[in-house]
């Protein structure tokens, strides 16, 4: 899972022509894109539905970059 989420981190910071410095960032929409999503060794579960119980929000996505920023 570490690698995946390093190698997330890295395509995230390539695609949008970022420096090291927003690796944090990076690191934070990574993992919450995987909470999000579902999971094969969960049986296609959310992981996030699975700790709190509850359907997760998908009406406000967490925004990496937007046109101001980059």
């Amino acid at each position: 899972m570490n690698r995946k989420i390093q190698e997330q981190i890295v395509a995230m910071l390539k695609h949008f022509g970022l420096s090291d410095g927003f690796w944090a960032e990076a690191l934070l929409t990574a993992i919450h894109i995987i909470n999000l999503s579902p999971s094969r060794p969960l049986g296609y579960k959310i992981p996030q539905e699975l700790w709190s119980r509850k359907t997760p929000d998908y009406g406000k996505p967490r925004i990496f970059v937007c046109e101001a920023c980059a």
